[in-house]
């Protein structure tokens, strides 16, 4: 699928990240058409944003014995460029002159040309420098500092999916690749991550037949047998499966096992593995956005249905669309009702109103 750069490169990285920790997850089956992103809307953010300044204030005890579920953001300050891209964050707005800021170089079509983001010490500027090819990043080469530690080439198809990638270090050695597949379609239909030994770390097939309604997801082992399937029918839970030699890797408490984006309903919904072996069902939605940032509600139940934690969210808005104040709710098991635990509150400036100044 055609992309832009931050898309792609977002992307690439998914792949990359997904592979290493060995997660048996996948996206949503059909492929998204391209779009052109600031970097602020993965914040949720819409317009010129220059700086989000966020207080929050406690407004009862949370009933919630054991959250999983959370509100996204924390409180503190981001900066952006007028690009969108992401600058830098911080919790005590005093400091703002004193944190290091990222550094972007755009090419003329605005597309990243070199990426600079510090360490977590503050430390070292980790470079990226890209090169594009006709659907996107073909190639990303890694710098700490001025040190060349890598790089990352892929590979697309006729249509602009994203069919592989291969990761090298600095010596030029293979630490890992991935493969993708997609049907006629441009839905995906198998994902695979490989090692530099060419071992499989992440195997998952994927098939999406409009007809019936059905989707199936299978995670496979290195050896390619399936590990587990599980199918939907419009978009809900039909059946899961999970093979009595499945067993959760060491040290593990959940796993990933897919997500189905239903960009209609602007439902989102993730189902994990509980280790050893229950699966729950997680639901965000967000009506009227494309993301999972800003939700209405988010609720988390076990397969056969049964309520674990539900949060519900009411917002005030400014001009640009983005939320000023924020109201959490939390669903208590006990009395069965929404308590008011938490307010937030945002401050936002725009390079708009410092232009007009």
């Amino acid at each position: 699928m055609p992309s832009d750069p931050t898309e792609s490169a977002t992307r690439i990285a998914t792949l990359l990240i997904a592979a290493l920790l060995g997660a048996l997850t996948a996206t949503s089956l059909r492929a998204q058409p391209p779009q052109q992103t600031r970097g602020s809307e993965n914040f949720g953010l819409r317009g010129p944003v220059h700086l989000v300044v966020q207080t929050s204030k406690e407004l009862n005890p949370d009933p919630r014995k054991d959250p999983r579920l959370s509100s996204n953001d924390t409180t503190g300050w981001l900066e952006f460029d007028e690009h969108g891209s992401f600058l830098a964050q911080g919790q005590d707005p005093a400091e703002l002159s004193e944190v290091p800021r990222n550094i972007y170089v755009y090419d003329a079509q605005g597309r990243f040309r070199e990426v600079g983001s510090w360490s977590w010490d503050r430390s070292t500027l980790i470079r990226q420098v890209y090169k594009y090819g006709p659907f996107g990043p073909a190639e990303v080469s890694w710098y700490s500092g001025d040190t060349f530690t890598g790089h990352t080439t892929v590979e697309y198809d006729e249509h602009g999916n994203l069919i592989g990638d291969k990761s090298y270090d600095a010596e030029g050695r293979l630490t890992h690749q991935s493969i993708e597949k997609y049907d006629p379609q441009s839905a995906v239909l198998e994902t695979q991550g490989l090692d530099a030994e060419g071992q499989s770390q992440i195997h998952v097939t994927d098939s999406d037949n409009p007809r019936s309604a059905i989707v199936e997801h299978n995670t496979l082992d290195e050896n390619g047998r399936v590990l587990s399937t599980l199918r939907l029918y419009k978009g809900q839970l039909h059946s899961w499966w999970l093979s009595p030699d499945f067993q959760c890797p060491e040290g593990q408490s959940e796993l990933g096992i897919f997500n189905w984006n239903d960009a209609e309903l602007r439902l989102q919904t993730y189902f994990t593995l509980r280790c050893p072996r229950t699966l729950e069902i997680t639901v965000l939605h967000h009506a009227g956005k494309t993301g999972n940032i800003e939700n209405d509600y988010e609720e988390r139940r076990t397969q056969d249905g049964t309520l674990l934690e539900r949060i519900e969210f009411e917002y005030t808005r400014d001009a640009q669309g983005n939320w000023t104040e924020r109201l959490m709710k939390v669903w208590d098991a006990r009395t069965n009702d929404m308590t008011p635990v938490k307010a937030d509150f945002r401050s936002i400036i725009y390079y708009t109103e410092e232009k007009s100044r």
